[in-house]
């Protein structure tokens, strides 16, 4: 196994680390593989990479992957959950039926109410 310390600090170091990118290129617009086989295969290439070349425990790969998955769901179930709370507060007070006269009233076009 390599000296983590004497790799990261090598040249070569940006370019091991730009693989997992590459192969999402690739694989997606050359290959034509599907999404989720790409990034399921980008993603145990990033671990590799990061157990192999920087010296990082299977556990903390681990722990890193959780984080990031976190990290970019925790924002988009927020979203939705405001959207459904705003949503069920609008229902619930009947400003929902408002909302629909008030956006009938704009035009009598029915297209544009579509």
């Amino acid at each position: 196994m390599p000296d983590p310390s004497s790799f990261s600090a090598s040249a070569y170091a940006p370019l091991v680390a730009i693989l997992p990118v590459l192969w999402l290129f690739v694989s997606l617009g050359v290959l034509k593989l599907s999404t989720p086989l790409s990034c399921a295969a980008g993603l145990g290439l990033s671990i590799a990479l990061a157990v192999a070349g920087w010296g990082m425990t299977p556990l903390l790969a681990a722990k890193a992957v959780l984080d990031g998955a976190v990290f970019a769901l925790v924002p988009i179930l927020w979203v939705i959950f405001a959207a459904l709370l705003m949503y069920s507060v609008a229902v619930e007070t009947s400003a929902m039926d408002s909302i629909k006269a008030m956006l009938g009233s704009v035009s009598e076009d029915r297209r544009i109410q579509a």
